[in-house]
């Protein structure tokens, strides 16, 4: 009886064990394309019917979810249905439910990379822009392959007038097409215009400037002093003598290499940009302005207060005539045929009106000039090199004022 009363309490004693259920879940690859559908491969060891439950998290933070309804032989591929048109690039974390146990999976989306780069940053009337097209992702098959969309919009974001939009499959990796900057400005005015590519959901704008301007036009550009002590304001004068762009770039480059960078818009004939706090380091600085196809450069130097600086002498006690030290380029230029008279002339027209250059009064000519004499050209290579004063030159200019070839 004592034996039988044992085995009774022990079959009432044994506590049954619980076997759970495991999930496995495998990506199809470790990498998956831009296009790709995600594809997981799930097993659930001890599977026993039903569904398993999923929810995605999507790279920018949106949750879809679904379910697996009833397993074969306790697996099943989970295939999420996808497109590059989703933008969903980068890490995606799945995770699966079944009864009590859980399983997360992480999967990566390999972004969609389209690049857009052009020959030149500037076009002049009779170029054709050379634009280059490459992606990470095309379809070889033409038929299934997807279209890239190319337009023309100006700075404001409307389309180029009577520029036609540029649509083609892609189905290489880099595609090269060619635009005529002539067609283009012979409906819209020269300026800052984009090329803006759309593959898929992917947008990348590139700027570039077309302009009508010739690309023979002198800038003439300077500044207020060629050395500067630390703290001193900047003056920049820029004179355009054709004004075709509405705007153009200044920048500075430091000593250091770091550049700051202004737009002037809109451009005037005078341009003057003064600076209040550029110089803070000690050296040489670059300014260069971008008008369209035209680039104009000017150094100038910021030296320590306690280092000797370079005094100009006059030669006559009577040399009170203020001209530049930047005008000099300008002079160098023509006097070796490099700008035109008429570009000469307008430069100082300009300089003179806006006191830049002042002149010393000289009675009218009697004998009227319609042209620049070969001897102005001549005291322009002399003032350059130094061998005649300021206020010598200064007189050539005043001739040409009181002669009628430059009106004030």
């Amino acid at each position: 009886m004592k034996l039988l009363a044992a085995l009774v309490f022990l079959s009432f004693s044994i506590i049954p064990v619980a076997y759970g259920s495991e999930i496995t879940g495998t990506p199809k690859m470790e990498v998956f394309g831009p296009n790709d559908w995600i594809t997981v491969f799930v097993v659930v060891d001890g599977y026993a019917g039903g569904s398993v439950e999923w929810t995605a998290t999507q790279p920018d933070g949106k949750v879809i979810a679904g379910s697996l309804p009833s397993l074969q032989a306790s697996k099943a591929t989970h295939n999420i249905i996808r497109t590059a048109f989703d933008n969903q690039f980068g890490n995606w974390t799945i995770q699966y439910n079944y009864k009590d146990t859980q399983k997360t999976v992480g999967v990566f989306v390999e972004p969609l990379e389209v690049k857009i780069t052009t020959d030149k940053d500037i076009y002049s009337k009779f170029d054709k822009a050379i634009v280059a097209f490459s992606t990470n992702y095309y379809e070889s098959s033409a038929s299934k392959a997807e279209t890239l969309h190319v337009k023309i919009l100006d700075d404001n974001g409307s389309p180029a007038k009577l520029v036609e939009e540029y649509n083609t499959k892609v189905s290489q990796a880099s595609i090269i097409e060619y635009f005529s900057m002539d067609n283009l400005l012979k409906h819209n005015p020269s300026g800052t215009y984009h090329i803006v590519a759309k593959y898929y959901s992917v947008e990348v704008d590139v700027p570039f400037v077309a302009s009508s301007v010739n690309a023979e036009t002198n800038i003439f550009m300077g500044s207020d002093k060629n050395l500067y002590d630390p703290g001193d304001p900047v003056e920049i004068n820029i004179v355009v003598p054709e004004i075709s762009l509405n705007s153009g770039v200044l920048t500075i480059t430091y000593p250091s290499g770091k550049t700051n960078t202004t737009t002037i818009s809109p451009v005037a004939p005078l341009n003057r940009i003064k600076y209040e706090d550029v110089t803070t380091e000690i050296g040489t600085f670059t300014a260069k302005f971008v008008y369209g196809p035209n680039i104009a450069t000017k150094t100038f130097d910021v030296l320590a207060e306690t280092l000797e600086k370079p005094m100009y002498k006059s030669k006559n006690i009577e040399d009170t005539v203020a001209i530049p030290q930047w005008v000099r380029n300008n002079a160098d230029w023509w006097s070796k045929n490099q700008i035109t008279d008429y570009d000469f002339k307008n430069a100082l027209q300009y300089m003179i009106r806006e006191n830049i250059i002042v002149i010393p009064v000289l009675p009218n000519s009697d004998s009227p000039v319609t042209e620049i004499p070969g001897w102005i050209k001549n005291n322009a290579k002399f003032w350059v090199n130094g061998e005649i004063t300021d206020q010598e030159f200064a007189k050539s200019i005043a001739f040409l004022v009181t002669s009628g070839i430059i009106k004030i």
